[in-house]
């Protein structure tokens, strides 16, 4: 039913601006006398402006600028939502860890926290307190992603750093090897990265859970492969 509504009205508009457009036409060629060629003009575009406005715009199709409204409206009320729960998170984790210093599960949390809430240096500390504490090598490449995230994507020399210490304590880490890989990019080495990745997706496919760090990869490979005009196909790894 919307669908045939949407169409009629369609119809509607076109056959007003139509007739605006023959006024035009017939003014030129003198068939209309100057005083009804007005009306004849004037009013199809008024009618085709109002019901433009009712209807609404070529980027909304198929609702009325009021239902538009409520649901812009409806998207921003979420939205605030989401962001009052990932703030009230970030509020008890800081103050279970407060009250519960050294408990490296808070700390972990605690970073979770901070990175959805966008406050990275709260996350960094978090990460940096723990690896104080256990010296972990996982840990070591969660804050080099961090890291990264604070520099809006780009993998720092201090990241890179971190990332190679991950990389020859812990093979088995995933994390480490993918952001390596961008490093390498970044700084040009598209070779290099492009041998890591590989490397990294043939041991990731054969893996239970590995299907999304192999889709994450294979991304990177595609860019890759535009970026040098070849076939994705020699890049990336299939399942």
């Amino acid at each position: 039913m919307m669908m045939v509504s949407s169409f009629i009205i369609s119809l509607t508009i076109m056959a007003v601006m139509v007739m605006a457009m023959m006024g035009l036409v017939m003014r030129g060629t003198g068939v209309l006398p100057h005083g009804r060629l007005g009306v004849l003009i004037i009013l199809p575009m008024l009618g085709a402006i109002i019901i433009y406005g009712v209807i609404g715009s070529p980027e909304f199709s198929d609702q009325p600028l009021s239902m538009r409204t409520e649901e812009l409206q409806i998207k921003a009320e979420i939205e605030a939502e989401r962001e009052q729960i990932i703030a009230q998170r970030l509020a008890a984790a800081e103050a279970y860890t407060m009250a519960n210093p050294g408990d490296i599960t808070a700390m972990l949390i605690l970073a979770e926290a901070a990175a959805a809430a966008k406050e990275y240096e709260i996350e960094i500390a978090a990460l940096e307190a723990v690896i104080a504490l256990t010296n972990n090598s996982t840990v070591r490449a969660m804050l080099a992603e961090a890291m990264t995230r604070q520099a809006d994507g780009i993998v720092t020399e201090a990241a890179a750093a971190l990332l190679r210490q991950t990389m020859a304590e812990n093979p088995e880490d995933w994390r480490a090897p993918y952001l390596y890989a961008l490093y390498a990019s970044q700084k040009g080495n598209d070779e290099q990265a492009i041998l890591i990745w590989q490397d990294l997706a043939k041991r990731v496919k054969t893996s239970e859970n590995g299907q999304q760090m192999l889709d994450l990869i294979n991304d990177q490979l595609r860019d890759m492969a535009r970026k040098s005009g070849r076939d994705e196909q020699t890049y990336i790894i299939t399942p």
